[in-house]
């Protein structure tokens, strides 16, 4: 007799002594989308150290705080996005979590 295959949904987040709170940075020059990603983010345990709205100010302040995961759009004055974690990434050990509404 064949069972149907189980199924299990991973929980979203794990809380507890096991789970390692990130100092993250935040970019987006939408003020509505870089609050979400603020308040998700601190939700979920982890410290936002940094939330600008263009790609310079990320640029200055990831390189003076060394955050451990940078969130940032693409699409961003002065600097985008990419062109921004590029500039950091050669000096910050931090993983990237790059984000657009742009309809590619």
């Amino acid at each position: 007799m064949n069972n149907p295959p189980q199924t299990r949904s991973a929980p979203i987040a794990q809380t507890g002594p096991q789970q390692r709170t990130l100092r993250i940075a935040v970019a987006d020059d939408e003020p509505e989308m870089c609050a979400f990603l603020q308040k998700l983010c601190e939700h979920l345990g982890h410290q936002v150290i940094v939330a600008v709205d263009n790609g310079q100010d990320l640029i200055d302040a990831c390189l003076a705080t060394h955050p451990d995961l940078i969130i940032t759009d693409v699409i961003m004055p002065e600097v985008d996005g990419l062109e921004a974690l590029e500039q950091i990434l050669r000096q910050v050990d931090a993983k990237a979590i790059v984000i657009t509404a742009h309809d590619w």
